[in-house]
C-alpha cells in the first residue's frame, strides 16, 4: 500500500509509438462518459488530489470528478468499479466512496462511516459489498444498501481485507494484511451473509482473478519482517497459486525465487487464458505450461487487460515528469500513452 509520495508534472500526450497530442476536448450532452476509459489516480498522499482520468480516442481528462462536480475527490483514490450505471469510486485515507453517475459523472451521493475502504463489488440487486481494514482494526466487508447508501451488515473477514470477487454465490475475499500479515481468502456465503471458510493460500494475497474454467488465480507477494536494525528479512517469496472454485483446493502454479518487484494491489491481469503479472516486467503465463515469457520491458505499478480486446494497459509511475497509461497489444507491441493524474494504479473498462 503506497504511502511514500513524489511530486510530478504533467503534460496531456498520446502515443502510437511516438507522442501525439491530445486535448480536453468538450464531452458532448448525448455521449457523456459512457464511450471511454477510466484511469484510477490514487494522488500524493494528504494532499487531496487523487482524481478519476478520463480517456477516449480524441480526450484526456486528468480529473473528470472536479471538471464535473467542482470538488476534489479526495485523498488516495484507492479503486473504482461500475455497478449498474453507476460507479462508486473508493478513496481511501479520505474514509470514503464517492457514487457518481457513468454516463454524466454528476456526484448521486457518498458513502461514509468508512475507516479503511479498499475496493467494492456488487453484492446483489439492491447491495454492494466493500473491503475495510488496516491489518489491525475494522477488517471488515460491510455490505451496502445501494439506495440508501447505508450500512446494512459488517461481516468480520481476515487482515487487510483487499481485493475481492464473486463466484457461485460466494464472495471471495483476499486479506493481504494491511500493515500487519496474512495468507488467507475469506468465502462468504451470500445467501447467509456469513464466512463459510477460511483458504490457506501464500503470504499476503493481493490480487486474485477469474480465469476461463472459472478457478481464482492468486497472487501471494511474499512477506518481509525487519530485524532490531529495521535491516530487511525475506520470510517467503512470492507464488502464483490457484483456487479450485469446486472443492476450494489450493495448487501452485508458479513458485518464485523472489519477490516480485511489485507491490500494489494490482499487479494481476487474465485475458483469453493467459495470466499477466507484473514484476522486474510484465510477464505472462498460457496453458499448462508455468514457464512465464515476458512480454513487455519495465517496471509498471498496475496491469490490466480490457475484455473486449484483450489489450494489455499498464500504469507507470516511476518518471517524474509524467505519470502515465501505457496500451499495448497482447503480444506486447505498444499502441498508445496516456499522460494522467498522479499514481495511476488502476484502469476500468
Amino acid at each position: 500500500m503506497k504511502t511514500i509520495t513524489k511530486i510530478t508534472t504533467t503534460v496531456c500526450i498520446g502515443a502510437i509509438l511516438l507522442f501525439s497530442s491530445c486535448k480536453e476536448d468538450p464531452i458532448s450532452p448525448e455521449k457523456g462518459y459512457s464511450d471511454g476509459i477510466f484511469v484510477v489516480c490514487e494522488g500524493n498522499f494528504n494532499s487531496n488530489d487523487g482524481a478519476i482520468s478520463f480517456i477516449d480516442d480524441t480526450t484526456v481528462i486528468k480529473d473528470v470528478y472536479n471538471k464535473v462536480n467542482g470538488l476534489p475527490l479526495g485523498d488516495i483514490v484507492q479503486s473504482m468499479t461500475i455497478i449498474d450505471n453507476k460507479a462508486y469510486i473508493v478513496v481511501n485515507n479520505s474514509q470514503k466512496i464517492e457514487v457518481v453517475d457513468v454516463t454524466t459523472f454528476k456526484s448521486v451521493g457518498t458513502i461514509t462511516k468508512l475507516s479503511f475502504p479498499r475496493y467494492v463489488v456488487k453484492f446483489s440487486a439492491n447491495e454492494i459489498a466493500v473491503s475495510n481494514g488496516d491489518g489491525f482494526e475494522n477488517n471488515y466487508v460491510y455490505i451496502i444498501n445501494t439506495k440508501t447508501l447505508a450500512k446494512t451488515d459488517s461481516i468480520a473477514v481476515g487482515a487487510g481485507p483487499n481485493k475481492m470477487l464473486t463466484y457461485n454465490n460466494n464472495l471471495f475475499v483476499a486479506n493481504m494484511g494491511g500493515w500487519s500479515n496474512d495468507k488467507t481468502i475469506s468465502v462468504i456465503n451470500m445467501q447467509t451473509k456469513t464466512v463459510s471458510r477460511t483458504i490457506e493460500v501464500g503470504d499476503l494475497p493481493a490480487d486474485m482473478e477469474l480465469d476461463n474454467a472459472n478457478n481464482i488465480i492468486v497472487m501471494c507477494y511474499g512477506l518481509t519482517t525487519y530485524d532490531q536494525n529495521w535491516t530487511p528479512t525475506i520470510v517467503s517469496n512470492s507464488q502464483l497459486q490457484k483456487i479450485n472454485t469446486s472443492d476450494f483446493s489450493v495448487t501452485t502454479i508458479k513458485q518464485f525465487d523472489h519477490q516480485v518487484a511489485n507491490f500494489s494491489s494490482n499487479g494481476l491481469a487474465y485475458a483469453n487464458g493467459t495470466i499477466y503479472y507484473l514484476d522486474d516486467a510484465v510477464y505472462a503465463i498460457s496453458g499448462a505450461n508455468a514457464n512465464p515469457t515476458k512480454v513487455i520491458d519495465g517496471v509498471y505499478y498496475g496491469i490490466d487487460c480490457n475484455p473486449k480486446t484483450n489489450d494489455i494497459w499498464v500504469t507507470y509511475t516511476g518518471a517524474a515528469s509524467s505519470h502515465k497509461v501505457i496500451q499495448y497489444s497482447p503480444s506486447g507491441t505498444k499502441q498508445k500513452e496516456y499522460v494522467t493524474g498522479f499514481y495511476p494504479n488502476a484502469v476500468v473498462f
